[in-house]
């Protein structure tokens, strides 16, 4: 069960977010960016679905940004979970401030895989 409070914030970041075109889909998922915040939705989310955790690839502009052993694969990644509220599976996560190039997308599977994946450019 998810706090109301919590619920009341995931709402009202995704209606600001959803207000535009996604910059990116797949799975079923849109995915928004928002005032910094990289959200998505899936609009008809049943009851008992999971919501897996979303891996985020995550590409600066400026590779200096990046430790010297992220600095071969060009990207870092995080991790991201979300919750389902009046029947809609929402998700946000935190952009870190500085420049992005672009951003892979994709959904763990319960092996462990990434169920999809989209690229959005970030400029």
């Amino acid at each position: 069960r998810v706090d109301p409070a919590v619920a009341d914030e995931y709402r009202a970041l995704h209606r600001a977010a959803t207000t535009g075109a996604p910059v990116a889909r797949g799975g079923g998922f849109d995915v928004h960016l928002h005032g910094g915040r990289l959200a998505w939705v899936k609009e008809a989310c049943e009851p008992g679905t999971l919501m897996r955790e979303f891996q985020l690839y995550l590409y600066p502009a400026d590779a200096g940004r990046l430790s010297s052993r992220l600095r071969e694969r060009d990207y870092f990644e995080l991790g991201a979970r979300g919750v389902r509220v009046d029947g809609k599976c929402l998700g946000a996560r935190r952009l870190p401030d500085f420049a992005l190039a672009r951003a892979r997308l994709g959904q763990r599977t319960p092996n462990g895989a990434v169920a999809w994946e989209t690229e959005a450019p970030l400029f």
